[in-house]
């Protein structure tokens, strides 16, 4: 069977405005603005602030990464063709923190390119949901491995 399939050779995931997979064309995001603004109305739901009786709903995509400028603005268009309203930033600790001798003295290069990241997102009808703590050593300097259990704030968490 495998002598039947045909090779992948496009390795390029970027989606072609106008192409047959750019779901922007009829999922529309636009700029958020305040009426656009996310709510929880009173069943409980997500809403939109200007139409709070429908529920509004999101496809979101996780973000573990904090991209340059221009990688930013090409990865907000690219989430919007491929059809998502939403992205979870995830392990942004990790990102603000690396490096970092002292206790929440976060990377002014990494919350710059976060805050612009954001800003391009929301320009593309994308909202965010940002982690709070994803690491165990959440704002601590002086962290050499940001991955492993040092600083134990997810265990004292429960």
């Amino acid at each position: 069977m495998p002598d039947i399939w045909i090779p992948v050779t496009q390795q390029n995931l970027e989606i072609e405005a106008g192409s047959p997979l750019d779901f922007s064309t009829f999922l529309s995001n636009p700029p958020i603005d305040e009426e656009r603004r996310l709510i929880v109305n009173s069943d409980g739901h997500i809403a939109l602030q200007s139409n709070p009786t429908v529920p509004y709903r999101l496809l979101c995509g996780a973000i573990a990464t904090i991209p340059d400028h221009v990688t930013a603005d090409r990865m907000a268009v690219q989430l919007r063709r491929h059809g998502y309203n939403c992205a979870r930033f995830h392990f942004l600790d990790i990102a603000l923190m690396e490096g970092q001798l002292q206790d929440f003295e976060y990377r002014q290069d990494i919350l710059d390119r976060f805050r612009y990241y954001m800003a391009a997102l929301k320009q593309n009808g994308i909202y965010w949901v940002v982690d709070g703590l994803t690491s165990n050593a959440g704002a601590l300097g002086g962290v050499t491995d940001r991955w492993r259990t040092e600083g134990q704030f997810k265990l004292k968490t429960h």
